[in-house]
């Protein structure tokens, strides 16, 4: 029967009959023809003539094979994070239908990277529902963690007593009173925060406060 395939299928045509010998137009003898579609496209045409060896005699017979064109699939480009963020990946191309190795179906898949580390890769799989032919593409999500910033123990001193800004866990810092990590803060009164971002090599940034408690000096 002429038959329909996708491209880069494997198709073994089977002629039968009651002839002695088989032979295809593409010159391969014996009943059975092995073709690889791969880089075939269209209509493709194969003639096979039987021979009755005994009388000579000889007929032919043809057989059609369509070879559909996969799909294209585009999972995007490959993407790092910081441990946290939402990820929406976007699936392009001519399929009609995508679905991704979650079971979630569409071109878009939106990704909460909360708890994930590492190297996480995401298949979508387009389907053409015309012809049933399909096609993947892998999309790689690095996430980052985030560094451990730590801004120091909270203290308690006296008026007019300095503190040193002494922060650790990421690889640079920005304190929110514009002081430079390992330099000195005098502080006079009250109570106060000092809050540092800290950012890795990554570029990811976490946050952490140091609390000051300021006792005032006795009237003497």
């Amino acid at each position: 029967n002429d038959q329909s395939v996708c491209s880069g299928a494997v198709v073994n045509i089977q002629a039968t009959g009651t002839a002695s010998n088989y032979t295809w137009n593409n010159g391969q003898s014996g009943s059975l023809l092995n073709i690889s579609t791969q880089g075939l496209s269209g209509v493709n045409t194969y003639t096979v003539t039987g021979i009755n060896t005994v009388t000579g005699c000889q007929a032919q017979d043809a057989v059609q094979l369509t070879v559909n064109a996969l799909p294209l699939v585009n999972a995007g480009n490959d993407q790092s994070v910081c441990s946290g963020a939402v990820v929406n990946l976007q699936a392009t191309g001519t399929a009609t239908n995508y679905i991704w190795n979650n079971g979630q179906t569409g071109t878009q898949l939106s990704i909460t990277t909360q708890g994930f580390s590492g190297s996480n890769t995401y298949t979508v799989t387009g389907i053409n529902t015309t012809t049933g032919c399909q096609a993947q593409d892998v999309v790689a999500l690095t996430v980052n963690a985030l560094p451990t910033t730590q801004a120091g123990l909270d203290l308690t001193i006296c008026a007019g007593d300095s503190i040193q800004l002494n922060a650790s866990g990421a690889l640079s810092y920005a304190w929110n009173n514009n002081a430079v990590n390992g330099s000195y803060v005098t502080q006079l009164s009250g109570t106060q925060l000092f809050a540092v971002t800290g950012t890795s090599a990554a570029g990811c940034s976490a946050n952490d406060t140091l609390q000051v408690v300021v006792n005032a000096l006795p009237l003497v």
